[in-house]
């Protein structure tokens, strides 16, 4: 991850992936993708039960906060 923030000149990759995204044009909105608002639960529930390689431990309320921040169009790191 460190590797991906510097090569965006960020500090942060995610935030540094989602400002080239928009940028780029590029959907930024969960539901632009045809994600439905009540799909967040469901996605956050098999994403928790479905370990895999993460920088961060992987919390249920976490992932689905993520998640509810992507399908609104926020940036998945707060300011």
């Amino acid at each position: 991850m460190s590797r991906i923030a510097r090569s965006l000149g960020t500090q942060d990759a995610a935030r540094g992936v989602y400002d080239l995204a928009g940028r780029l044009g590029a959907k930024g909105v969960l539901r632009d993708l045809g994600m439905p608002q009540d799909g967040i639960d469901l996605a956050a529930d098999l994403a928790s039960q479905s370990p895999y390689p993460n920088p961060r431990p992987t919390a249920r309320h976490a992932i689905g906060n993520l998640i509810a921040r992507a399908g609104g169009g926020s940036s998945p790191v707060e300011p």
